[in-house]
């Protein structure tokens, strides 16, 4: 092993252990920062800018669907939703220029099957 590499690994345990210090100094300052957001957005003159952050932040301001869509609400439209999910993990241009296809049997019944394996406890 040559002197450099001995060297790096040496290296490699005391830059993770101070990543992983600074990470949990981060997530420690979470609650004062949301404090802080809270007292922005509640100034006289609240800051637009800090309110799209804290919309980005939460998910809400490019998703897509209006504020308080809660997701599928049939079983139809729940195995729908997992079907082109699963064809983005496979394909994520899937869609991008056009509409992804019809949802063919095969595929529904494939999440169906899944699903009622998890709701019996199976894995």
């Amino acid at each position: 092993m040559t002197g450099w590499r001995c060297f790096g690994e040496g290296l490699t345990p005391g830059r993770q252990s101070a990543w992983d210090h600074a990470a949990d100094r981060l997530r420690g300052l979470v609650p004062k920062a949301i404090d802080a957001l809270e007292v922005a957005l509640g100034a006289a003159v609240p800051d637009p800018q800090v309110a799209l952050a804290v919309l980005r932040l939460a998910g809400l301001a490019d998703r897509g669907a209006p504020l308080g869509t809660v997701g599928p609400t049939t079983a139809a439209a729940v195995v729908e939703e997992e079907v082109r999910r699963r064809r983005l993990e496979d394909d994520p241009l899937e869609g991008y220029l056009l509409p992804g296809g019809p949802i063919t049997d095969a595929e529904r019944r494939g999440v169906e099957a899944e699903l009622m394996a998890l709701g019996a406890g199976g894995e």
